[in-house]
């Protein structure tokens, strides 16, 4: 570095005994200036988020992920019980109207088949298939909220190379 820096268009140590002496003397703090305007101009071209946080934040949405596919899952298999159950239940009101006035057989239809009300599970199923749609929704911003983070993660990488490269961190 001391031939590639000139003073007066001479070289270091071209230059005269006092000059050279002072210039050599002043070197240290050059280095340190340009070291440090080096580390500015490189953390202002990055993001200024450690690595630390956002490694966790991705962690974090993968965590949530994996919580919102159990909550699908159950609500998923809410739907198909009730569903299920809301076919035995039709095939019940089917085969009690067809019974007629043979209080008997619509006695043991009721006794065989499950006792509830179709209204209310279909209403049930509906609001556990807008569940499962929001759950969709959410595990979709979390993936895009996944690839965002992660962009400023590898921009934030190659920051801290940079700067180990010229040995501030």
């Amino acid at each position: 570095m001391l031939h590639s820096i000139k003073l007066g268009g001479q070289a270091i140590p071209d230059l005269p005994i006092a000059e050279r002496a002072q210039a050599l003397e002043q070197m240290p703090q050059a280095e340190e200036t340009q070291l440090y305007n080096m580390e500015a101009e490189i953390r202002k071209s990055f993001p200024s988020l450690s690595t630390d946080y956002l490694s966790a934040r991705i962690a974090e949405c993968n965590a949530s992920i994996s919580n919102l596919i159990l909550a699908r899952q159950r609500e998923a298999s809410l739907i198909s019980e009730y569903t299920t159950q809301l076919a035995l239940c039709e095939v019940r009101d089917e085969q009690i109207k067809a019974a007629g006035e043979d209080k008997d057989l619509i006695r043991a239809l009721k006794e065989k088949f499950p006792p509830y009300n179709l209204s209310a599970m279909k209403s049930q199923v509906a609001n556990s298939q807008q569940t499962v749609d929001s759950i969709n929704m959410v595990i979709t911003q979390e993936h895009e909220s996944i690839s965002d983070l992660s962009s400023v993660l590898a921009l934030c990488k190659q920051r801290d190379q940079q700067l180990k490269a010229i040995k501030v961190l």
